[in-house]
């Protein structure tokens, strides 16, 4: 289980991650996160409910 008051640096850490595949992506024509992959909300952002 995830402790929760690391939520917010975890849901950071992704954004960011997030964020710089999709400017790689863009670089090379592509497109970040394929289009086979559930919504970024979905991957990206964990809550005490999902954790």
């Amino acid at each position: 289980m995830i402790d929760p008051r690391t939520i917010p640096e975890l849901n950071a850490f992704l954004d960011q991650r997030h964020d710089e595949l999709t400017r790689r992506f863009a670089e090379d024509g592509l497109v970040w996160p394929p289009s086979a992959w559930p919504l970024r909300t979905a991957i990206a952002h964990c809550s005490p409910a999902t954790g």
